[in-house]
């Protein structure tokens, strides 16, 4: 089985890693933007030195992923844009150390903090291969309004494949709910454990294929914050199923006496 973890015990799971373990968090980001890199590899069906790629990051850490995603394949030899969606004074510590390096490396980063901006972009995100929404992760709990709303709004109009960072820009990692807009991605690469919010409709609906990432987060971790779900595999099916003899029938295994429902309510006993 592998787990399923809310926000919070994501959170848990970082911080105990960081802090109790002494993983440095730089090299948690790093990990997991070289393993969306990896996945986005996978998925795309050209050649990735000929393609066109932006890369929206935020502020927070979910954009830090997204500057390590931008170094990763830009030295693979993809064109790589960044746009960064607000002030680039306010950067998290460890995205602003990947904002400095991508910076050193000339990779081209547009700070965008206007709706006319966004609008002036459009031909750059309407003729992209790839796009990359680092623009949000677990930690938003608030609807998206103004220039956020604005700049996913456009994502969504991409006819280039989109892969969303963790979760998708605007849904839940808890609960799945859409906080006012979302992206709408074909491929999420969740870091460290699948979230609720990616099973749950409407985000399971918006995530499009799951891939999930090992970003280097040890298992005494997970052992000291279990997570609350867990979602069996194939081979955890199999341990729990009677093995069928080949010339099973109907009657091998008994019958089943059903009780239940009444006259027009019989829905359930007949499922």
């Amino acid at each position: 089985m592998y787990p399923v973890c809310t926000a919070q015990e994501m959170q848990a799971l970082d911080h105990h890693a960081i802090d109790a373990i002494g993983i440095p968090s730089a090299v948690l980001m790093e990990n997991a933007g070289r393993a969306i890199t990896e996945a986005i590899i996978d998925s795309y069906h050209g050649a990735i030195d000929e393609s066109q790629v932006v890369v929206i990051c935020g502020t927070g850490n979910n954009g830090g992923d997204g500057f390590v995603i931008a170094r990763v394949l830009h030295d693979y030899g993809a064109y790589v844009q960044v746009l960064l969606v607000g002030d680039p004074q306010k950067l998290s510590p460890d995205t602003a150390q990947n904002h400095a390096i991508a910076t050193r490396l000339e990779i081209p980063i547009t700070a965008v903090t206007t709706e006319e901006q966004i609008f002036e972009l459009e031909p750059v995100l309407q003729s992209t291969d790839i796009l990359v929404d680092a623009l949000f992760g677990t930690g938003l709990s608030r609807d998206i309004e103004g220039l956020h709303e604005t700049i996913i709004g456009q994502i969504n109009q991409s006819p280039g494949l989109i892969v969303s960072v963790d979760v998708p820009s605007g849904v839940d990692a808890t609960t799945g709910h859409i906080l006012g807009i979302a992206v709408t991605a074909d491929l999420t690469v969740t870091l460290g454990a699948l979230k609720w919010g990616l099973v749950l409709p409407p985000g399971s609906q918006l995530a499009g294929e799951v891939d999930i990432c090992d970003i280097g987060i040890p298992s005494r971790s997970e052992e000291s914050h279990p997570p609350g779900g867990w979602v069996p595999e194939d081979e955890d099916a199999f341990e729990v199923l009677p093995e069928r003899p080949e010339d099973a029938h109907k009657g091998t295994f008994g019958h089943v006496l059903i009780l239940a429902g009444s006259e027009g309510h019989a829905g359930a006993a007949a499922l």
